[in-house]
């Protein structure tokens, strides 16, 4: 018998897709002058739409100098501010500065992000969607061929050791 067997750890980091997945996401959030006033930039681009998924925790690191005086924050759709789930260390433009956010599974959920200072310009809209194991497979013409999945093209997948997920590939394309 073979004794020099590869260990557990060393299997799992050979076998592709089978890492445990994280269920925080972390975003870098930065304040740059585009012409038009003060807007907030997601990693890199102006006044991204979010799309967040209920229960899953996101990190906004808001610790660029450019954040100083930029309070970031979240809005339900009636305009509150919500506090719930919410956790901010540190002040915005300084060493360390984060929004933690932890979305709700279901209630109240999140509108909009926006500044405190100077409202909701800085800021755009939220869509938060439910986490699915069942995805509908198609492909589109999207500056050449690419997958999408649940109408979403060439999205990155959060796979979760242990779920089993349905990719339905039966559409014609």
């Amino acid at each position: 018998a073979n004794k020099n067997l590869p260990s557990q750890s060393s299997m799992l980091g050979n076998v592709f897709g089978d890492t445990a997945a994280s269920t925080t996401h972390n975003y870098t959030v930065t304040v740059v002058n585009s012409g038009s006033g003060n807007k907030y930039y997601i990693d890199g681009v102006e006044a991204a739409a979010l799309t967040l998924v209920r229960g899953l925790t996101y990190v906004f690191d808001v610790s660029d100098s450019s954040n100083s005086g930029h309070p970031f924050r979240f809005k339900d759709s009636a305009g509150n501010t919500l506090t719930a789930g919410i956790t901010i260390s540190g002040t915005a433009g300084q060493s360390g500065a984060t929004v933690t956010y932890v979305v709700p599974t279901t209630g109240t959920q999140p509108a909009r992000y926006y500044c405190t200072v100077h409202g909701n310009g800085m800021g755009n809209t939220i869509l938060t969607v439910a986490s699915t194991t069942a995805f509908v497979v198609t492909v589109v013409n999207s500056g050449g061929n690419k997958f999408a999945i649940n109408g979403v093209v060439a999205p990155t997948l959060q796979l979760v050791r242990g779920t089993t997920y349905t990719f339905d590939l039966s559409d014609s394309s």
